[in-house]
């Protein structure tokens, strides 16, 4: 992972080969803070998705008239509201991981011998706080751009050959908000937001298809994790509808933990698709602002606070100056 500059102009086999690579270097530190958190909430996880999807298929096995649907789907009320907490508090941990080695290696920082708990105070911790934020500000966004989408439609059905294209160049570079807004220590909130979109717009294209692959790469193999349990539930409530008995504790617990494994296997899967979106705006600043160029030249200013009196220093330091001037 180490060798994997962020700052660097990247092509889009470049940034796939590095994402998966960083993954690769790095998946021990990886799996072993994702141990600590992300396991916990893939077992609570997966007692809202049993819950639920025990609820579908058994609402399939039985009929579909109207009673019998409303009672479902006053049942899967508690079971998908506790799906869609956990994988709010999920989301935020493994944005706040990937992004937070990233900003780590940047700093040269190692992890040779790093804690999770020396990890969560120096970087974490705040990142953590900083996702949850974009989730709830980019829920906000989401909602009022497709209720703008949506009021049009209700107008006019045509709008949508406009809305609908708007709507995907609008929601693209939002992807960048995450890595700039974490990596990125001074950069407050909307300045990272502004920040994506500068930088989102510049580089659509390559970031559309980047997203596109890593998604559909992501979606294809957390559905086969998935699809084991799924499964199991789908066999005891359309074929074992009467298991009973010690029988039915053991497929429970044999489903319950197939099930559980799938999804935490699947909040992995998303690791790598993280990184993609970090090295795409490594790229992009690099590209736009020369962030490295800048990074040196503040860097030697700040050495020549420290040694004004050098010869030496003075003429690099107009070897410098020469250059901003062209």
């Amino acid at each position: 992972m180490k060798k994997n500059r962020l700052y660097q102009v990247r092509s889009f086999g470049e940034k796939f080969n590095a994402s998966f690579d960083s993954f690769k270097r790095a998946w021990k530190i990886l799996f072993r803070f994702s141990l600590y958190l992300l396991l916990p909430l893939s077992l609570l996880q997966t007692i809202g998705m049993d819950e639920y999807y025990s609820n579908v298929f058994a609402s399939a096995a039985i009929g579909t008239d109207t009673p019998d649907q409303m009672t479902a789907i006053i049942q899967n009320g508690p079971a998908f509201s506790l799906i869609i907490a956990v994988s709010f508090v999920g989301t935020a941990f493994v944005v706040s991981l990937v992004y937070g080695l990233m900003k780590k290696y940047q700093q040269g920082g190692s992890l040779d011998g790093l804690t999770f708990k020396t990890f969560w105070k120096e970087a974490q911790g705040r990142g953590f706080q900083r996702v949850c934020n974009i989730l709830l500000f980019g829920m906000l966004l989401t909602i009022l751009a497709f209720l703008v989408v949506g009021l049009l439609a209700a107008a006019s059905l045509y709008s949508l050959i406009v809305t609908l294209p708007a709507l995907l160049v609008f929601m693209v570079p939002l992807s960048l908000w995450a890595p700039i807004y974490l990596i990125e220590a001074d950069t407050h909130l909307v300045e990272a937001l502004r920040k994506s979109y500068r930088y989102g717009i510049k580089t659509w294209g390559s970031l559309f298809v980047l997203a596109l692959v890593m998604t559909v790469i992501v979606y294809a193999v957390s559905c086969l994790l998935q699809i084991p349990g799924m499964v199991m539930i789908g066999i005891k409530a359309l074929a074992f509808p009467q298991l009973d008995g010690f029988g039915s504790i053991a497929y429970s617990f044999i489903t319950y933990v197939v099930m559980a494994a799938g999804t935490f296997f699947s909040w992995i899967a998303m690791l790598p698709y993280l990184f993609a979106f970090g090295y795409h705006y490594g790229s992009a600043a690099e590209q736009i602002d020369n962030v490295t160029a800048a990074e040196d030249i503040a860097h030697f200013d700040e050495m020549g606070d420290n040694n004004v009196d050098d010869p030496a220093f003075e003429s690099k330091r107009s070897d410098i100056d020469d250059f901003e001037e062209l």
